[in-house]
C-alpha cells in the first residue's frame, strides 16, 4: 500500500510542479464525529482555492479490522487537497479490540461522512460527491458500505477503490490460517468461530460481504496481487465476475507476482494510480 499512495503522490507532485500549482489546504485534525469511543475521529483537508463543487477522497485505514491508524493517509490527503483541490479525510474507526463489528464500522462511516460535509461547509466548502478508498479491512468496509448503504450515505458515493480488500468472507480459502478466522469472526460478532466451524457461520459471513450486495454496487476499481497470502486472489476474482454479470462498471488490476502489500508490480501500481487520478475526474467533473 506505502508503495502505491507514493506513487499516486508522485504524479500529484510532478502535476503540480510541471504547472506551478500552489494552493494551500485547511487541515483540521482529530474531529470527532461520535461520543462513544476515543476512536471515532477523523482527520478532513480542504483546499484553500475550492471550486464550487467539491469532490471528497474518503480513506479508511486497513489493519485486520484490529490496527493500523487514521495517519497512513495523511501525506496522500495534503497532497490532494492541494494540488487536486479535492477534499480529503482519513477515519479512524472502532476496531475489533473494542468489540465492535462490522455493523459499528459501518455506522461509524455513516457518521463520519456527515461530519466530514457539516465541517467541510462551516468552512465554506461544499462537498456533493465522494469516492471511498480502503487498503486490506478498510476496502472491505469501503466496499461494504458503498454498496450495502450507499443509496442513504450523506455524501453521493461516486465510485470506490479497493485495495487488497476481502469481498467473501465465506470464501473458504479464507480459512486455510487459524488466526485469521479469528479476526473473521470477530468481523461478525462470532467470537467462537474458528477454521473448523466457519461454515456455521455462512448466513452471518455472507451478510458481512460486499460480494452479497454486487447489485447495488457502484462503480469499483480493483487491485490485488495474484500471490496475496492473506485475502486469497480470488476475492478479487469473484467480486470481478459479479460485476461483470451485471454490467457494473469496475476494473480489476492485477499485481502479478504480488502479495497483500502489492510490492513489485510497477507496472500495475501505474495502472492504478492512472485509473484513480481518470475516475475522480470524470466522477467529481474537474
Amino acid at each position: 500500500m506505502q508503495s502505491i499512495i507514493a506513487f499516486f503522490m508522485s504524479i500529484i507532485i510532478f502535476i503540480a510542479n510541471l504547472f506551478g500549482i500552489t494552493y494551500g489546504v485547511n487541515t483540521q485534525k482529530n474531529v470527532a464525529y461520535g461520543s462513544e469511543s476515543q476512536s471515532q475521529k477523523v482527520d478532513i483537508y480542504l483546499p484553500k482555492k475550492a471550486p464550487e463543487n467539491v469532490g471528497l477522497i474518503f480513506f479508511i485505514h486497513g489493519g485486520a479490522w484490529a490496527y493500523g491508524d487514521k495517519d497512513e493517509g495523511k501525506d496522500a490527503c495534503v497532497n490532494i487537497a492541494r494540488y487536486y483541490k479535492y477534499a480529503a479525510s482519513s477515519m479512524n474507526y472502532r476496531m475489533l479490540d473494542e468489540k465492535a463489528t462490522y455493523a459499528e464500522m459501518l455506522e461509524d462511516i455513516d457518521a463520519c461522512l456527515n461530519t466530514v460535509k457539516e465541517t467541510a461547509a462551516q468552512k465554506g466548502v461544499n462537498i456533493t460527491s465522494c469516492a471511498l478508498v480502503g487498503t486490506s479491512a478498510g476496502a472491505h468496509l469501503a466496499m461494504l458500505y458503498s454498496y450495502k448503504c450507499g443509496e442513504n450515505s450523506p455524501i453521493p458515493i461516486r465510485f470506490v477503490a479497493d485495495i487488497s480488500g476481502p469481498t467473501n468472507l465465506a470464501d473458504e480459502n479464507f480459512y486455510r490460517d487459524p488466526g485469521l478466522a479469528r479476526f473473521l469472526g470477530g468481523v461478525i460478532g462470532a467470537e467462537d468461530m474458528t477454521a473448523e466451524n466457519y461454515k456455521l457461520y455462512f448466513p452471518a459471513l455472507a451478510a458481512a460481504s460486499p460480494l452479497t450486495y454486487a447489485a447495488k454496487a457502484v462503480p469499483t476499481i480493483i487491485c490485488h496481487g495474484d500471490s496475496d497470502k492473506t485475502v486469497p486472489y480470488s476475492n478479487a476474482l469473484s467480486l470481478d465476475s459479479a460485476l461483470t454479470a451485471l454490467g457494473i462498471e469496475h476494473k480489476l488490476i492485477t499485481y502479478v507476482g504480488a502479495d497483500h502489500d502489492l510490492a513489485g508490480d510497477e507496472q500495475a501500481a501505474d495502472e492504478y494510480g492512472a485509473t484513480l487520478e481518470s475516475w475522480a475526474k470524470t466522477y467529481f467533473g474537474y
